[in-house]
């Protein structure tokens, strides 16, 4: 690493001629005296050093850049993740929803949890706090939302979605936007 202070060989205890094959070992000029043969020995190994401390440093760079893009990654994935969950129990809420006021239009609100009826309630926007009995939170919802028993043209138009669905997978195998797959677990779960 940079900085770090390297052991320095004493070439000058060596003979001319260890010099000489150590220069040519080194690719280095042979010729001159002893001086300038130990001269050139160690400004290659400085180079070398040098050379060694910069791709230290670069190494070092690059291990940084490389946990500076998995954590982009991983964080990408936990967003998208994330995203995910949430539609998921979007898609709870809307399918439970749906279920209960599916059981409230087929006058079976009698079988409702009492968790069911504040369910929808909440979801309303209507405040029960008032309510002690199971039929208190009924008489609220049956004075605070509209039930309508003969929606016939909702149930048609889900027919024409199902069946525009179902031409519409046939003619291809490409994936569901988000929205599609909603409406068709919404559907399904109907």
């Amino acid at each position: 690493m940079a900085g770090v202070q390297r052991k320095r060989t004493n070439y000058s205890r060596l003979k001319k001629y260890e010099l000489i094959e150590i220069c040519n070992s080194l690719g280095l000029k042979s010729d001159g005296i002893k001086k300038e043969l130990i001269n050139r020995i160690e400004n290659f190994t400085d180079n070398i050093t040098a050379e060694n401390d910069f791709n230290d440093v670069i190494n070092s760079n690059n291990e940084i850049s490389n946990e500076i893009h998995d954590e982009n990654r991983e964080t990408n994935y936990n967003n998208l993740r994330n995203e995910q969950d949430m539609e998921y129990e979007y898609s709870l809420r809307i399918d439970r929803v749906k279920r209960i006021m599916s059981s409230i239009k087929e006058s079976k609100i009698n079988e409702l949890s009492i968790s069911d009826l504040k369910y929808i309630l909440d979801d309303n926007n209507i405040d029960y706090s008032e309510a002690i009995e199971k039929y208190d939170l009924i008489n609220l919802i049956q004075i605070n939302i509209e039930i309508d028993n003969t929606d016939k043209e909702n149930d048609e138009k889900i027919e024409n979605d199902i069946t525009e669905d179902d031409s519409i997978m046939e003619e291809s195998d490409n994936e569901l936007s988000k929205e599609d797959l909603r409406n068709a677990r919404l559907r399904y779960y109907s």
